[in-house]
């Protein structure tokens, strides 16, 4: 479960590799994830409203 979101989650993806998945939501962030280890890579701000897909 991914508890980095202080919000609900709107989309998901993988990269082409599976290596990593993005998750977005309505906390106007994206963040990127290691599928490997489950370690958040990346958390990407500047949004100015929700984030519907990533």
């Amino acid at each position: 479960m991914i508890k980095a979101h202080n919000a609900r989650i709107r989309g998901i993806g993988f990269s082409c590799d599976g290596l990593l998945l993005s998750s977005c939501g309505d906390d106007k962030m994206v963040k990127v994830w290691s599928t490997v280890d489950r370690r958040l890579q990346y958390s990407l701000k500047g949004h100015n409203n929700w984030v519907r897909y990533c």
